[in-house]
């Protein structure tokens, strides 16, 4: 008799060829693979294994036999809110941590280069067709070199360490905050481009230090509105802030306030408090700010990358092995 297969389920859109390529390497598993709500809800309790792109709780709580949670996403807050996921210690989640270290790492170039090198005014006025040359120089950001700069990596995970890279590509001075000293970028390259590592708590000194600031941090108990008032009036004047963590890891009307008053030359945001941004934020209108609806994550290879974690976590999973990416609950990421 042919033994039952374990059941595989899918939540998120994903090729027909992955699905026949997984089926064939590991053909102990039955791959489904389903948009549709009501559909996952009528066979998601038979699943030992699930793997979604967005938290529903529906789902997530009616998974009772579900031993593994795969998520193709870094962060896991939204996850972490469902009891049923946070409160089983049985139920193994991973991440997909790394999965953005490319694309938001060149994210954050794209930012700082069209804030340091005029770009964004430079496509405003082009709109307009008005020719705005050396006049530009007087408006914040001023216009600048990169080289020789230093850039402080507020989170130094596998994102923070591909900026560090780049900006040391640009002639940069790279440092980093880390909240666990003890937990240093597995890169054995990370001392060619990270200057200096500084744990957590240094932050308020190292910012005034800072020409470039740019925050990854994922959103936890101790990372929620760590950039506030007090972080803000310790940074380098005319610094320049950049934020592609988590939105709620800065109190937004204190950033603000850091832009009007020029303590902040400028901002490139890519998340926010609160998503879509309002519309009567005062980021929208301002001229030193570039404001992207959080996309900095995304590009044409993210689910072949998530899907390839997921595939060796399978191997390791089939095979009683500890699974990479493994989140821890209490910490949060």
């Amino acid at each position: 008799m042919e033994k039952e297969r374990k059941l595989v389920l899918f939540t998120v859109d994903i090729a027909d060829q992955l699905i026949r390529d997984l089926s064939k390497e590991f053909p102990q598993y039955e791959f489904r693979r389903t948009n549709s709500k009501d559909e996952a809800l009528s066979i998601v309790s038979k699943a030992e294994i699930l793997v979604t792109l967005s938290p529903s709780s529906e789902i997530i709580t009616s998974a009772k036999n579900c031993k593994w949670l795969q998520v193709l996403t870094a962060g896991v807050e939204d996850y972490l809110a469902i009891d049923a996921v946070k409160s089983n210690q049985n139920l193994i989640l991973t991440n997909a941590s790394g999965i953005h270290r490319i694309q938001i790492s060149e994210h954050v170039f794209a930012i700082i280069l069209a804030l340091t090198r005029g770009i964004k005014a430079a496509v405003l006025n082009q709109q307009k067709k008005i020719w705005a040359g050396l006049e530009r120089m007087t408006k914040p950001p001023p216009m600048m070199e990169l080289y020789g700069k230093t850039l402080l990596l507020v989170g130094l995970g596998s994102i923070g360490l591909a900026i560090a890279k780049k900006g040391k590509a640009f002639g940069m001075k790279p440092i980093g905050l880390k909240h666990d000293l003890s937990k240093r970028p597995k890169d054995p390259e990370y001392s060619s481009y990270v200057d200096a590592i500084h744990g957590a708590e240094d932050l308020s000194n190292v910012v005034s230090t800072a020409d470039f600031i740019v925050n990854s941090l994922p959103l936890t108990k101790e990372t929620e509105a760590v950039f506030d008032s007090k972080i803000f009036s310790s940074t380098k004047n005319g610094a320049i802030f950049i934020n592609v963590g988590r939105g709620k890891t800065v109190v937004e009307l204190d950033l603000v306030q850091a832009l009007k008053s020029g303590r902040l030359a400028g901002a490139g945001l890519d998340v926010f408090e609160i998503e879509p941004l309002s519309n009567d934020s005062a980021l929208w209108e301002m001229e030193n700010v570039i404001v992207s609806p959080h996309i900095s994550g995304w590009s044409a290879e993210y689910f072949e990358r998530g899907l390839d974690i997921f595939r060796q976590n399978l191997r390791r999973y089939s095979a009683g092995e500890h699974l990479i990416n493994l989140v821890d609950k209490k910490a949060g990421y």
